[in-house]
């Protein structure tokens, strides 16, 4: 595959992953949102279990199975519980910028985890300036202290973002020797599972839509966004390898707020400017060092 075949494929996950927050505030509108997350993540992982066992991945071993529920109980059953819900008092653009802020806690969790992942003054200063912008953009349109469920939306999607960090941990600890499309498949399905038995249960008595547009949007999020995309990433990973095909995952927070803006009118104010640029720089300063980019650069041209 040629090198802009590959970065063409790269910039449409990005794409598809952020304008995914504007099609998901849409659904919530229809679906009760715990029932969406957990309808979209059984949909998304059934597709990506079938994917993977026709691709000849194998079953996970007998030993596997718990650290893989544990997994998709933080990674899928609880972050997104916490994101969804938070949804549906904040807009989607906002939403994305506090979510994609999990690396930030990822690299603060890992400095007293994981011995090898000191902080040192680059990343402490990334952590700095991008917790300034998480606080920027909180404070968009929460100074208006009478908006209670603004202010707690934000904070269950910092939550989400919490936890996200902690599987994270998790997957680097105990799953990080797993095939990263089994892990993904299994965890997604079990974690979909899981949470849409709680939603079904949170949500009862709530009307449930299920109008053209509610199942568009559903489908887009399962198929498009969850097992498409992430069956080209992981394609993608093997192709260039991690480091490479993440270095721009910052770009989905800017695409999410473009498309929230286009699609959804939703206020394009000074603060989401200057707390994205500061939650991205901070993402960058934890992420990567010019001998990172270097190394990485080095390995991808000599595919």
């Amino acid at each position: 595959m040629s090198k802009k075949r590959t970065f063409v494929l790269l910039l449409l996950i990005y794409l598809i992953w952020g304008s995914n927050f504007s099609v998901m505030k849409v659904a919530i509108t229809y679906i009760p949102p715990l029932t969406f997350s957990g309808l979209r993540y059984v949909i998304g992982g059934s597709m990506l279990v079938i994917f993977s066992l026709a691709w000849g991945v194998p079953l996970p071993k007998r030993g596997d199975w718990g650290p893989i529920v544990v997994f998709g109980l933080l990674q899928t059953t609880l972050t997104y519980a916490f994101v969804i819900y938070g949804m549906s008092f904040v807009e989607a653009g906002v939403s994305s910028i506090l979510i994609y802020s999990y690396p930030l806690f990822v690299n603060l969790m890992a400095h007293f985890i994981l011995p090898e992942e000191k902080l040192n003054m680059q990343k402490v200063f990334g952590l700095l300036v991008g917790f300034i912008g998480l606080i920027v953009v909180f404070s968009d349109s929460s100074f208006n202290l009478n908006d209670t469920w603004a202010i707690i939306g934000k904070l269950m999607i910092i939550m989400g973002a919490f936890v996200w960090a902690a599987a994270t941990i998790y997957l680097k600890v105990k799953l990080s020797q797993q095939n990263k499309l089994q892990l993904t498949a299994w965890q997604m399905l079990i974690g979909g599972t899981v949470g849409l038995i709680f939603g079904l249960v949170m949500d009862r008595g709530l009307t449930i839509s299920f109008t053209p547009l509610a199942i568009t949007a559903l489908a887009y999020t399962s198929i498009m966004a969850s097992a498409i995309t992430f069956a080209l990433w992981f394609y993608l990973l093997d192709y260039m390898g991690a480091g490479r095909a993440s270095a721009f995952l910052f770009l989905v927070p800017i695409f999410s707020v473009i498309f929230a803006t286009l699609m959804l009118n939703e206020p394009f104010t000074w603060r989401i400017v200057l707390g994205l640029f500061a939650v991205v720089s901070g993402i960058c300063l934890v992420n990567y060092t010019p001998s990172q980019v270097l190394e990485a650069d080095k390995r991808y041209s000599r595919r």
